[in-house]
């Protein structure tokens, strides 16, 4: 029983989508398996999504480097490595590694202006590196606190759980933290983003400032939000409303993945029930535009 900061959008969304990103794939990772379209197609990607991830794999790698006290990677690396994986989704062969070389939504139906995206993907990937390398946010952030940062943890997988008499059993949330600093007497979250501002950057550092409060009692929890195309940061309030809110947020997509799972609690054993007619195709044929899933749904 666990979600994604991103699920209960996902399931507002389309409610189909989130079924087959969850139940539908499941198994999927043998190429044997029935499901295996299905996990191939939530392996996929837009070539902007895929452009983000290149753009967080080399801020990885720039703060790993600074935390282990070894050479940062030049601009012009970090670029052509970027590159050289976009190109190899664009081209990949249907065997080929799907973590590796995950597909691109836009090449696996045919969409005519693959090269002007792939084009403007590498703009933004080059964009949002050179703003990385030469905008140096950590220092740009300790400085706006008053301190020195240390780096405590680069893109770590972590996992909350949130009980309530509202959910069937406790709600367990996964995710990852691109960097977490110890600046002074401050904890800072800082989230990397690759877009244009939108409402759910603050849902997504509110649930990640529940967990520096879980994790760090006590201490002043602060939340960077970093748009690397813009070369901007962005200071979110992790007061008591401002994480109560994102709890509350969770509690209503446990509510609905409860409800649409048809999820219990028996004998200390999570079961759920879920079949593709609890979880309704959207309305919206917009947002099917961009779904990798649509030659699925018929759509």
């Amino acid at each position: 029983y666990a979600v994604s900061p991103s699920s209960g959008r996902r399931m507002e969304e389309c409610a189909r989508a989130f079924y087959l990103d969850h139940f539908g794939s499941w198994g999927g990772w043998d190429a044997r398996h029935p499901g295996r379209e299905t996990y191939a197609l939530k392996k996929a990607n837009s070539i902007a999504q895929y452009a983000g991830i290149l753009v967080h794999a080399a801020a990885a790698r720039c703060l790993g480097a600074v935390r282990r006290g070894a050479p940062v990677p030049t601009y012009d690396a970090l670029l052509q490595d970027a590159i050289v994986a976009l190109q190899a989704s664009a081209t990949r062969r249907p065997d080929d590694d799907l973590k590796r070389c995950p597909p691109l939504t836009e090449v696996i139906y045919g969409e005519p202006d693959v090269e002007e995206r792939l084009d403007r993907a590498v703009d933004t990937i080059a964009t949002c590196i050179r703003h990385l390398v030469a905008n140096r946010y950590l220092t740009r952030i300790a400085e706006h606190l008053g301190g020195k940062p240390r780096i405590l943890e680069v893109e770590a997988l972590h996992t909350i759980a949130i009980t309530d008499p509202r959910l069937p059993a406790p709600l367990r949330i996964h995710f990852a933290l691109d960097v977490l600093l110890h600046v002074g007497e401050h904890v800072v979250v800082a989230d990397w983003k690759t877009g244009q501002e939108r409402d759910s950057d603050h849902d997504q550092v509110g649930i990640y400032g529940l967990h520096a409060h879980q994790e760090r009692p006590g201490a002043s929890v602060v939340l960077a939000l970093v748009y690397l195309r813009a070369g901007e940061v962005q200071y979110v309030d992790a007061d008591a409303d401002t994480l109560a809110e994102a709890r509350e947020r969770l509690i209503t997509a446990g509510e609905m993945l409860a409800e649409r799972a048809k999820i219990v609690h028996e004998d200390g054993e999570v079961l759920a029930s879920a079949t593709p007619d609890n979880w309704p195709m959207t309305e919206d044929h917009q947002t099917c535009r961009w779904c990798a899933y649509r030659r699925l749904c018929g759509r």
